[in-house]
């Protein structure tokens, strides 16, 4: 006998060692073969969806500063145009204030006006579609004369559309109301 007990106590030592490092060895096979086809299916996923037509709304402004403005109406148009690879929705338009509107001119025919209800469109039964590469173009006004008060700062228009990047484009406009 030697200091660990009866050589066939130490055999068994040796085999259960040996046989709890080839687990821990499968185990950890095992975790990094399941990581390689996670990561396989999710770039497969990412692929995949690259190739499916989207479409993505741009203005070519998102800021105008309509300055001193007078006690009368003012308005500024920008182009809102589908850089995507499919038709673009616009389903809805609104307003921050009701002293701001907007109307969206596509293909010749305009909208009705919008400002602060939110449902408008819906109400209405309007949308828009803009097609790859085509541009619509959005009259913004601002009416100084709604309210009494003299008002300087920001007022913003929403566009919402069917853009998976982007539900709804926010356009502000400057205003700073002068007698």
């Amino acid at each position: 006998m030697n200091e660990h007990g009866p050589p066939h106590a130490r055999t068994f030592q040796v085999a259960s060692t040996q046989k709890t490092f080839r687990l821990l060895i499968l185990k950890n096979i095992g975790v990094v073969v399941a990581l390689v086809v996670i990561m396989a299916w999710a770039l497969g996923v990412h692929f995949l969806f690259q190739g499916v037509p989207k479409p993505s709304i741009h203005a070519s402004e998102t800021q105008h500063d309509f300055g001193d403005v007078p006690p009368a109406v003012v308005s500024y148009t920008i182009a809102i145009g589908n850089e995507g690879s499919s038709d673009l929705t616009i389903l809805n338009i609104w307003t921050s204030c009701g002293c701001t509107s907007a109307k969206l001119t596509v293909n010749d025919v305009t909208s009705p006006v919008f400002n602060t209800d939110g449902d408008a469109a819906f109400d209405k039964g309007w949308h828009a579609i803009i097609r790859p590469g085509e541009s619509a173009q959005l009259e913004i006004s601002y009416d100084p004369t709604v309210t009494t008060n003299y008002y300087s700062g920001i007022r913003t228009v929403f566009v919402e559309s069917d853009d998976p990047s982007q539900r709804v484009l926010q356009v502000q406009v400057r205003v700073h109301e002068i007698p």
